[in-house]
């Protein structure tokens, strides 16, 4: 696979980059991540409605 998870959600982020320097992926290529969520009880879950989801690119020179 051509990500690594370099944060795994427990403080509420999810973050993965390549380790392979090398790899790119051309802009505005749509990306497909699939998530899955895990919540200690259904309370904690609310109405499942996931809310504040944004993507940020990185790139380096």
């Amino acid at each position: 696979q051509w990500y690594q998870v370099i944060k795994d959600g427990t403080d509420g982020s999810v973050v993965i980059t390549t380790p392979d320097e090398n790899h790119t992926i051309e802009p505005g290529t749509p990306l497909t991540v699939a998530v899955q969520l895990l919540y200690p009880s259904q309370h904690e879950a609310g109405d499942g409605t996931l809310r504040n989801l944004h993507a940020t690119e990185i790139t380096r020179p």
